[in-house]
């Protein structure tokens, strides 16, 4: 019994430190090509907003097992990753808020992104 009061203390400090912790404005985006193609662009931009026209990779392709790191404010995104096959994946909605995150592509992403 002692235990679980001790737990369940040591449970309610977490959620309260926790609550006060909600001030992170950045995230970050690791996009982790582990593809047989290249990527050959990169857009991301505000949810509703989509812009084509600014290509993070510029002319540069990721290569295999190249990886590209994005920083962005706390907002939720659209993304967009096309390989040179080409196939496209577009996300929309990603919530990118005080984490960071990693994209793993690999042969089945393409054929899994909806």
């Amino acid at each position: 019994m002692h235990n679980t009061f001790k737990t369940l203390c040591a449970a309610m400090l977490l959620a309260l430190l926790g609550a006060g912790c909600t001030t992170d404005t950045s995230a970050t985006l690791t996009i982790v090509n582990k593809e047989s193609y290249a990527i050959t662009d990169v857009y991301i931009s505000p949810s509703g907003t989509f812009v084509t026209s600014d290509n993070l990779l510029g002319s540069v392709p990721l290569g295999a097992n190249d990886s590209l790191t994005v920083s962005v404010s706390c907002d939720t995104y659209d993304v967009e990753i096309v390989d040179d096959f080409p196939t496209d994946c577009k996300i929309s909605n990603y919530d990118l808020c005080g984490t960071d995150d990693e994209l793993l592509l690999d042969d089945t992403f393409f054929a899994t992104c909806h």
